[in-house]
């Protein structure tokens, strides 16, 4: 299955069959990828899902909207702890240091203002 993606975990000499992937995403013509830190849990979204991304702070105090329509090209999850959020178990353990970042095709403008708000604040990925 050259150029799809896995829908759901696949381990070592399992039979795949159609449903368990589909076909990468590619940027659309006209947009840009950029990394995005979420507050939302990245672990959600599949590669090729389409989600609204939400600013918490950046609308006079309201939350806003950055973009109805980005793109997930993929989700990761660095060994940085630069801006270590970690994620919590039930007991509040951390289970991860690491920076979890997902690549969002969308337009430029929108793109601008998802860099100049994330810094600022949380960000987060609603399904459409």
């Amino acid at each position: 299955m050259t150029g799809k993606v896995a829908q759901i975990t696949i381990e070592v000499n399992d039979p795949i069959s159609t449903h368990m992937a589909r076909d990468a995403p590619l940027a659309p013509t006209g947009t840009t990828v950029i990394e995005v830190r979420l507050a939302s849990n990245p672990e959600e979204l599949l590669a090729g899902d389409r989600v609204r991304l939400v600013s918490a702070v950046g609308c006079e105090g309201e939350e806003c909207t950055l973009t109805d329509d980005a793109l997930v090209m993929g989700a990761h999850i660095s060994d940085s702890e630069d801006y270590g959020y970690g994620s919590a178990s039930s007991n509040g353990n951390v289970l991860s240091q690491g920076v979890q970042t997902v690549s969002f095709a969308m337009d430029p403008q929108a793109a601008a203002r998802v860099m100049a708000l994330q810094e600022a604040g949380a960000i987060m990925a609603v399904m459409r």
